[in-house]
């Protein structure tokens, strides 16, 4: 099936995260803009597919040297079923954000989109289920 592709992926992310430079040439320049629209300067797949754990697929266009994909909270909640968390995900844009929004001495990632993806983690701990079992007492009769 295709779990496999997830959880390869999965981890791709993580070592992604705990080498932050890449060990061959392939470049990774990430802009995300204030209305989550995503542009990744990359010409490498594996790229593409750690984007696609948490970016919507469906909107993906694609130019020789760039993608845009959009990140949605169905896109993000599919990151978060497969054990991703939204500071990976942050951890990841912010790593690889392109370097021309570290010269602007900003914070590289929009402040509604840092919020909103942590608003969407926090949908998830909303409501909690308890198995209970309730006694009813059996009536005379």
């Amino acid at each position: 099936g295709g779990g496999g592709m997830w959880s390869w992926s999965s981890k791709a992310l993580e070592s992604a995260l705990a080498h932050p430079r890449p060990h061959d040439s392939s470049h990774l320049a990430i802009i995300v803009q204030t209305n989550f629209q995503l542009c990744a300067y990359t010409t490498s797949e594996l790229h593409v597919s750690m984007l696609g754990l948490f970016c919507d697929v469906q909107t993906i266009r694609r130019l020789p040297n760039v993608i845009f994909m959009s990140i949605s909270r169905d896109s993000i909640k599919g990151a978060f079923n497969l054990g991703i968390q939204a500071q990976q995900i942050l951890r990841f844009l912010e790593k690889h954000a392109h370097p021309k929004l570290r010269e602007a001495g900003t914070d590289p990632l929009p402040g509604n989109v840092v919020d909103q993806i942590y608003l969407w983690d926090r949908e998830r701990h909303r409501v909690r289920w308890n198995e209970v079992f309730v006694h009813q007492p059996m009536m005379p009769g």
